[in-house]
């Protein structure tokens, strides 16, 4: 398909001519005056490309007319001027009187009879009636009978097909059935076929390719014929198979006219025509005319194709080209119109002006049927506003029928008015208008919203339009018109319509142009059922994020077809977060991720997705943020990672990437990750967290963590708004990170807390490098009811010189047995709390061995580290730090475990020797002269 856009500085009209009055309200006599309130419209039939010329009409006495309108819309109330069946229309000169129409779009139907018998027919596109001159040309192109002859050609080349053993025959039906051999000839071994049938009637026909070799093979090809075309087909034969290649038929010459008024009116419209040639191909004939007001003139006309100019010939106002192989734009620039626009901030100003000073009883806003009386008229150029009390309504009125605005800002001209019941924005032209941002934000009022035709073809921020319009269940849509020439900010277009339910036409809002798609519609909790994106068009956009998120009633999203920007970095966090009801996700694969940045969190509480969610072959190999980009997905039991793209070059955040999956169990338990290449992973932290279903996760050979700084609760069970205890521990069968680079990592707290399966009683973390880590707290810890089953922990070759704390690291490892280094530096640690509470396997050689290692040398928080406290039940009251293990645990075999506190005065019994153990967070600001065990 070829598409001519044109684009004017001036709106030009069509060859249907209207004429305007002014909207009073319904009218049913058609023969009113311009005043009765609608759009006088005459024909004007001229149709060059088929020969037949405006005086055969007038001397062929022969020749009638007949016409249909059609409106593209429905309302209950009457639309005037609608023909649903053909209608003779008297021959009356240039210009024949159709009668009186409702604003709105329209499609015209014509055809043209000699002694009763229909020759010429066609149809015009869909042609919006406002109050201007504006109509578009009806095509009469197309011929029923008594028509010049055509021709049609058919090509076929055939690269394995010998001319001597083969020959192909077209078989003909419709108008001019039969058939005929294709004549061959053979050129550098390619066989072709060229058959050629002339004089044609004008007509349907359908034709039949097949050759003696390939029985059954042909296949059938439709041409619609028009007078004096060349149809050319061209295709080719493979072994045996006939293929079709494309089908060419011959444009004839298109004219574009557009006028605007004469001197007594001046112009209003401004904005873009695109029209369709569906069979156009190079070398067909196109003509553009122009006819500016009296005082105007053209000031420039630029056609190209793909950027690259393309020639053209003028004739006074007529502009003609040859069509190249490719689209074309054609922008005409008039200079000397003054178009007479409303001053944008004056009219915004006025409309929240009266919506404040009848705040108490205002309902509604919109147009008026006649001039009015009402609380402060004000006039903002030739239009009138004021308040009616008896309606409850902002009423606008002018004698042209419109509000023509001019350039400028409409951002938040009805933003916060919750009072509003119904807003008409019907002959509010906007077509200037760059900034809708907030237009109708907050206006809780609304409970429907028709914006059929509405134009926001110069707006380039439509951001939060519709955002906190709680009581909208319906918007309708239908021939919105977005700018389709510059980026549009389309954030949070329909954000937080909560009771929204219906989208009338959502794929009219064009999104071609929207830099910003976030939150677009976010908390949108009325939409159920399924949201139909096929063939979004999401090209430009460079932040997608939290577009669908809380839609909570969506069960189903289609995205077949959805085209994301390729070209650019674009931020998908939380894309459908919380979509909580979402089973359904179609055509997930058209998604294309490439660009992303940021996946975070994009499936983040879809806890409706169940079964296998399919990401094979998923590109993340932009994003430097994946975290959290699956948690919270309760009833996923498999992800399908096979082909799984990250990042190699930039940092990438994985935090929590997988955290309260709890149904996952992967295969078999096995969770498989040797796609993953995580050489840029800087973030592990939570990673795995709560997957309490899980037996086993296959890293393999390319997952690396070199880069990673935090592994806090990475293996950890507590999943999110939960305690611990054995219904939630891991069910961690086996856990190989014996490869793990730790060399970056500071914060291990929590890393295999509530790993405490039975099965479990091995963690090689022997070669675990510490010498970054300032947290080890909790690290290995269980809950009370569910102990840690680890036999032993091994580290000997681990660095404690840069941790602070170490609360409850071997919490209930009960049956570890714990080995240190021999010479265990301690110089930064502030917090040991429950270090080894509940180690029953530590027994008092054990921990005398232990604490003989630990060195504090250099800690400048020593002294603060081990100290007295106040107690909190009396002030004047300390609990000494020598009797931190009493002296009844001496002989214990279950040192750590928590103990009471005697108490005495501290100033008569200075402390000089700690016994190190229990509650360590009780020692503060005491010096210290030898370290020992009990």
């Amino acid at each position: 398909m070829k598409r001519l856009s044109i684009l004017f500085t001036l709106l030009l009209t069509l060859s249907i001519i209207l004429t305007t009055g002014c909207d009073n309200g319904s009218v049913t006599d058609s023969s009113m005056s311009k005043s009765s309130g609608l759009v006088e419209v005459s024909l004007t039939v001229d149709a060059p490309s088929t020969g037949v010329q405006k005086s055969l009409s007038i001397e062929g006495v022969n020749y009638t007319y007949q016409y249909k309108a059609i409106p593209q819309w429905s309302q209950d109330w009457p639309i005037h001027g609608r023909v649903d069946n053909w209608t003779t229309i008297k021959y009356s000169g240039d210009n024949m009187g159709l009668g009186y129409f409702t604003a709105g779009q329209w499609v015209f139907y014509v055809r043209i009879l000699n002694n009763g018998t229909p020759i010429f027919e066609g149809q015009s596109a869909v042609t919006t009636i406002n109050t201007s001159q504006v109509s578009v040309t009806v095509s009469v192109a197309k011929i029923i009978q008594d028509a010049t002859p055509g021709v049609v050609s058919i090509t076929v080349t055939a690269p394995t097909i010998d001319e001597n053993t083969d020959s192909l025959t077209v078989s003909w039906t419709g108008t001019a059935s039969g058939s005929g051999v294709a004549t061959p000839d053979v050129s550098g071994g390619i066989t072709t076929f060229t058959y050629t049938k002339n004089n044609l009637p004008v007509g349907i026909y359908t034709f039949t390719l097949s050759h003696n070799n390939a029985v059954a093979k042909g296949s059938a090809i439709a041409v619609d014929l028009h007078q004096g075309e060349m149809a050319i087909v061209t295709g080719h034969l493979d072994t045996g198979e006939w293929k079709l290649g494309y089908i060419t038929v011959q444009l004839h010459t298109v004219t574009v006219e557009r006028h605007n008024w004469g001197t007594q009116q001046e112009p209003k419209y401004f904005g873009t025509v695109d029209i369709e040639i569906d069979s156009a191909v190079p070398g067909d004939r196109v003509s553009v005319f122009t006819r500016p007001v009296s005082s105007s003139g053209v000031r420039s006309i630029s056609i190209t194709s793909g950027g690259t100019p393309v020639a053209y010939s003028r004739n006074g106002e007529l502009y003609s080209f040859i069509m190249p192989d490719g689209d074309v734009d054609v922008y005409v620039t008039f200079e000397n119109v003054n178009s007479s626009a409303v001053d944008v901030l004056l009219f915004k100003t006025m409309v929240r002006a009266l919506y404040d000073e009848n705040l108490a009883t205002v309902e509604s806003f919109g147009q008026s049927g006649a001039p009015g009386v009402g609380d402060h008229p004000i006039t903002v150029g030739d239009v009138k506003l004021w308040y009616s009390t008896a309606l409850h309504k902002i009423c606008w009125y002018s004698d042209s029928g419109e509000v023509g605005l001019g350039s400028g800002s409409l951002a938040g001209l009805f933003g916060g008015c919750d009072k509003l019941t119904a807003i008409s924005m019907a002959n509010i032209i906007t077509t200037y208008i760059t900034n809708m941002s907030g237009m109708f934000e907050g206006c809780t009022g609304l409970t429907s919203l028709d914006l059929t035709g509405f134009d926001a073809s110069s707006a380039t921020d439509m951001s939060e339009m519709f955002q906190d319009c709680t009581g909208l269940t319906s918007i309708t849509l239908t021939g919105f018109t977005a700018n389709t020439t510059s980026g549009v900010n389309m954030a949070g277009l329909f954000k937080n319509c909560s009771s929204l339910t219906t989208l009338t036409d959502l794929s009219s809002i064009n999104t071609s142009k929207a830099t910003s798609l976030a939150g677009m519609f976010q908390g949108c909790i009325g939409l159920t059922g399924t949201l139909n994106l096929t063939n979004f068009n999401a090209s430009s956009a460079t932040d997608m994020s939290e577009m669908f998120q809380d839609c909570t009633g969506l069960t189903s999203i289609t995205l077949t077809g959805f085209t994301a920007n390729t070209t650019s970095g674009v931020n998908m966090a939380g894309l459908f977060k919380n979509c909580s009801s979402l089973t359904t996700l179609t055509g997930l694969s058209s998604l294309n991720t490439s660009k992303a940045t940021s996946l975070a969190g994009m499936f983040q509480g879809c806890s409706g997705l169940t079964g296998t969610l399919n990401l094979t072959n998923f590109n993340a190999s932009s994003a430097t943020d994946i975290s959290y980009m699956f948690q919270g997905c309760t009833g996923l039991s498999k992800i399908t990672l096979t082909g799984f793209t990250l990042n190699t070059t930039s940092g990438v955040n994985m935090a929590g990437m997988f955290k309260d999956c709890t149904n996952l169990y992967g295969v078999n338990g096995i969770l498989d990750l040797s796609s993953f290449d995580t050489t840029q992973a800087t973030d592990m932290s939570y990673m795995f967290c709560a997957c309490k279903k899980l037996k086993g996760i296959n890293f393999g050979s390319n997952f690396h963590t070199a880069n990673v700084t935090d592994m806090s609760y990475m293996f950890s069970s507590v999943e999110s708004g939960t305690a611990g205890g054995s219904s939630n521990k891991m069910k961690l069968e086996s856990l190989d990170v014996s490869g793990f680079d730790t060399s970056s990592v500071t914060n291990m707290s929590h890393m295999f807390y509530m790993c405490s399966n039975s099965n479990l009683t091995t963690l090689a973390v022997s070669g675990f490098d510490t010498s970054n880590v300032t947290d080890m707290s909790y690290m290995f810890g269980c809950w009370r009811d569910a102990p840690s089953y680890v036999t032993a922990f091994d580290l000997s070759g681990w660095d404690f010189s840069k941790v602070t704390t170490v609360n409850r690291m071997f919490d209930r490892c009960q049956s570890a047995v714990i080995t240190f280094p021999s010479h265990t530096m301690l110089t930064k640690i502030e917090d040991v709390l429950y270090w080894f509470s509940h180690c029953f396997a530590v027994h008092r050689a054990d921990f005398e061995t232990i604490v003989g290692s630990w060195d504090f040398t250099g800690n400048a928080g020593a002294a603060a580290l081990f100290a007295d406290t106040t107690n909190g039940d009396d002030p004047t009251e300390r609990e000494p730090s020598n009797r931190i293990m009493g002296s009844d645990m001496a002989t214990s075999s279950d040192f750590g475990t928590r103990q009471g506190y005697s108490t005495y005065n501290v100033n008569t019994n200075p402390v000089t020797t700690l016994y190190v153990g229990g509650d360590m967070s009780k020692i503060k600001n005491q010096r210290l002269t030898t370290v020992a065990a009990p």
